[in-house]
């Protein structure tokens, strides 16, 4: 069973097999700012939501991985069913596994991120939410690879695995430039952080964006305007 989630200027068709749109990538392909970016890469692309909404916002050629048979078939269906079929392009096959020439100026990624100990039964999700496929060590030293000199990397990540993200990006060589912590709701402690990542150093900046105010679906200000170049309710 398959329906249309449908944003300003692209649509996505989802799969009931596969996760659905979610805040958290929606927030990341809104936040980058990719104006000035020739070659993207997202790994992890999912139906391609994220590969949209940085295609919606530059000129880019973006590259979208998954291993995933159905995801890539949805993904490359929602591609070419969007006014930039011409700049994207579908690879299935696995990061660890996907060689070209290219060195890119953006790598995005909306990772696995929970343990492939309680994975989900349906092996679609699974791959989606867990990362039986897709160790953090092996995503970031795999990014290392393929990010251009001057490039940045995005990834989102859950708040309570900060510490041990932040090793990992030691032990890869990387270094974090921007941290944005993501609380889900007034008062409550941040559940995400989206992390910018570079091959230079330079001093971390943090920042916050909290989604809703006191009820459900009152959304703060900040949050619409991140997001109101692609939520149809904003």
């Amino acid at each position: 069973m398959k329906d249309i989630f449908y944003f300003k200027k692209f649509s996505l068709k989802q799969s009931s097999s596969l996760l659905k749109v979610g805040t958290d990538a929606v927030l990341l392909g809104a936040y980058i700012d990719c104006k000035d970016a020739k070659y993207i890469l997202d790994i992890g692309t999912g139906t391609g939501i994220i590969a949209l909404a940085l295609a919606q916002k530059s000129d880019a050629i973006i590259h979208a991985l998954d291993i995933n048979a159905e995801a890539c078939e949805l993904a490359n269906e929602n591609f070419q069913n969007s006014n930039w079929s011409d700049r994207l392009t579908v690879f299935c096959q696995a990061v660890q596994n996907f060689e070209t020439n290219i060195k890119y100026d953006i790598i995005v990624s909306n990772p696995p991120y929970f343990s492939a100990v309680n994975a989900s039964p349906n092996k679609g999700k699974a791959i989606a939410k867990h990362d039986n496929e897709l160790k953090l060590p092996d995503l970031l030293l795999n990014i290392k690879r393929l990010l251009n000199k001057n490039g940045l990397a995005y990834i989102i990540f859950p708040a309570l695995q900060h510490d041990s993200f932040i090793q990992e990006c030691k032990n890869a060589k990387l270094f974090v430039s921007k941290k944005l912590f993501i609380i889900p709701k007034k008062g409550k402690q941040a559940n995400r952080i989206i992390f910018e990542l570079s091959h230079q150093f330079s001093i971390c900046e943090d920042s916050h964006l909290t989604i809703e105010n006191d009820f459900r679906h009152d959304y703060s200000e900040e949050y619409k305007e991140l997001t109101k170049d692609y939520y149809l309710k904003f």
